[in-house]
């Protein structure tokens, strides 16, 4: 108490935990904070016991880099602000990358500085974790400075995530492209319209910005088969989005047929439907008496 730890134990004792913060058979201050302790230390100390997280994230950084307590003590609103419960194991986690604690705090104040649409210094934190397990992901080497520590995060970062998203898909594309031929059946061709099985994400991309609705988001489901996305188009403009429906099951069953802004059927686009719905049902038994 003697030393202004009175939020620190107060917290303590209102969550029934201190968090291995301290090491209660601890004879000296440094046997109970687990960092040496001069004389000069006690002031900052005090000035570093705003509450738990802010506390144990100080005490990590002592023991674990350069810095002085008076060092981190005049950093304390950042250390406030980047502190919670997590935040020392994901220091550890960075330092598993090759980035020391010290260099960690250095790089996560420029970013946030530089980037003043970083709502918070823990955002800077959370986004530098998430982009290195994106990176991961791409076989990008973190061994490459460049790479572990770009000059601007938050640009590197939408960078990688535009990577992932090709990516992916890449990966849809190869899964349609299995389905291909086995649903060659489903095109169609009546009354001046055509009907076309979606055959890559980029197909449906297209047709959701064009008819402004999210069929984009489909690209998952129809790639794994659990519905088949068809492209409804005028005769003589194959190429421009006109409708889009949604087939699903076993025997094709039409869930919906949606239209620029998610408008309703024509009259012509509804005779058509009508049309395509007869030549599933015929297709349907002609599996039937295949099978």
């Amino acid at each position: 108490m003697k030393m202004g730890l009175w939020n620190i134990i107060a917290e303590g004792l209102r969550c029934h935990s201190f968090r291995s913060i301290f090491n209660w058979k601890g004879k000296t201050p440094k046997d109970l904070f687990g960092v040496p302790i001069g004389k000069g230390d006690m002031l900052a100390l005090s000035a570093l016991a705003v509450d738990m997280d802010t506390f144990h994230l100080a005490l990590y950084l002592k023991k674990n880099s350069r810095f002085s307590l008076t060092d981190l003590a005049q950093k304390r609103k950042e250390l406030e602000r980047l502190s919670n419960f997590d935040t020392c194991e994901r220091f550890d986690t960075l330092k598993g990358y090759g980035v020391c604690a010290e260099e960690t705090l250095k790089y996560i104040l420029r970013q946030q500085q530089k980037k003043t649409r970083y709502q918070s210094i823990r955002r800077v934190l959370i986004d530098w974790m998430d982009y290195l397990k994106d990176c991961n992901e791409l076989g990008l080497s973190l061994e490459d400075t460049a790479v572990l520590k770009p000059h601007d995060l938050q640009q590197a970062h939408q960078n990688i995530i535009a990577q992932l998203k090709i990516k992916a898909d890449e990966e849809l594309d190869k899964q349609m492209a299995k389905l291909k031929e086995e649903r060659k059946r489903y095109n169609f061709a009546a009354g001046g319209f055509i009907a076309k099985v979606a055959e890559n994400s980029t197909e449906l991309i297209v047709e959701g910005k064009v008819l402004h609705h999210c069929v984009g988001t489909y690209a998952d489901r129809h790639a794994k088969g659990k519905c088949t996305i068809i492209l409804i188009r005028r005769l003589e403009e194959p190429e421009v989005p006109f409708y889009t429906m949604e087939l699903v099951g076993p025997e094709k069953r039409i869930i919906q047929v949606r239209g620029n802004h998610n408008c309703g059927m024509t009259h012509e686009v509804e005779a058509f439907v009508e049309s395509y719905k007869k030549y599933l049902a015929e297709l349907g038994k002609k599996g039937a008496k295949a099978a």
